[in-house]
């Protein structure tokens, strides 16, 4: 059962491209629903009370590398946002003409692959990995159908992702070299210097400000909400954002503790991600654009989440089947996605705001 979390949505990317035209949004959404369906019953099935992971694979694969995938609330909570939210993005945009385009189909369900491989991958290269393949079907949706200066946009996108992306892999590289192997189990066993542990989670910690974002590394996001298809914003805002606080939670906090004890780098995040809350909810107030507008409120509400996330100091918090405090308002951003879409419905000329 656990497989067709990866197969359906993989099988589903590759059939849409086959898929005739006349039937590719019935297929849309049917398929989506199918993939929510496979999680809803892993849901029905799992005793969030246990507090464990649950390996659906974990075996060595080359080297250090292993083949280690599972999930436990935390995973299973995030896969559910995504599962749910794509039939509700494909829903939304039903009636536009993107809907009709099988490749824009495709990668949205390419996307979503590689999103349940992220938040189901325990071992960090195959993070990285999955990490990595959920910016392509992105930069070809927003390439392809998102407004006519969307280029310097998406250049500006490919640089920041890129820098984040190679720092985050020197770490994982530094990391695992003293480790028994790149598995999370070993990784949360290590115990590293302070200083050495603060600049191995600088790399991790820098490939996800960019994706949240957090200030300074915000620029890209406002030029490519505008810039891509209304589909494209919601992906990015719905989906995307959610796997960098994923990570924050999943590959900082239960991995660096020796960091956590140092409370001025801390509080050096913290007072970025409430810096990233006050700045984007004022620069919000004066947006006359509506993407623009969503892109820097999203900021706000997502450095607040960010801010909170830095604030435990004690991962039993996140870990031992106590969701709820956390799921709040990363579903509430969510709901939010969809905000965008009903008043672009409403108010055609997304500048008459």
């Amino acid at each position: 059962m656990e497989s067709l979390l990866f197969i359906l949505p993989a099988a589903f990317a590759l059939l849409a491209l086959f898929i005739p035209k006349s039937g590719i949004k019935a297929f849309s959404i049917v398929a989506s629903v199918a993939v929510f369906g496979v999680l809803a019953a892993l849901f029905a099935n799992y005793n969030a009370g246990e507090g464990e992971i649950h390996y659906i694979i974990n075996q060595t694969f080359l080297g250090k590398i292993n083949l280690a995938f599972g999930y436990d609330a935390i995973s299973l909570m995030m896969i559910g946002l995504t599962t749910a939210l794509v039939p509700l993005i494909l829903i939304s945009n039903f009636k536009n003409e993107i809907a009709d385009n099988r490749t824009f189909v495709s990668m949205v369900f390419f996307m979503q692959f590689g999103l349940i491989g992220v938040f189901l991958a325990l071992d960090a290269v195959f993070f990285y990995v999955f990490w990595e393949i959920t910016l392509i079907p992105i930069f070809i949706i927003a390439y392809l159908f998102g407004a006519p200066e969307r280029k310097a946009a998406l250049i500006k996108f490919f640089i920041y992702t890129f820098v984040g992306s190679l720092a985050m892999l020197a770490s994982i590289f530094a990391l695992g070299y003293g480790a028994k192997s790149f598995g999370y189990e070993h990784l949360i066993e290590l115990v590293l210097d302070k200083k050495y542990a603060t600049w191995i989670m600088g790399g991790f910690l820098l490939a996800f400000a960019i994706k949240v974002p957090i200030f300074p590394f915000h620029t890209w996001q406002p030029s490519t909400y505008s810039k891509s298809p209304m589909a494209g914003t919601m992906l990015l805002s719905g989906l995307m954002l959610k796997m960098a606080l994923y990570g924050i939670i999943r590959w900082i906090v239960p991995i660096y503790p020796e960091v956590f004890s140092c409370k001025c780098t801390v509080e050096w995040i913290i007072a970025l991600a409430t810096i990233s809350v006050i700045y984007s909810a004022i620069i919000a107030i004066m947006q006359k654009d509506m993407k623009r507008l969503f892109a820097f409120a999203s900021m706000s509400h997502v450095g607040l989440i960010a801010a909170g996330i830095f604030t435990v100091n004690n991962e039993t918090i996140l870990f031992e089947g106590k969701t709820q405090n956390s799921s709040n308002p990363i579903s509430a951003n969510s709901r939010a996605t969809f905000t965008p879409g009903l008043i672009s419905k409403l108010i055609p000329a997304r500048k008459s705001l």
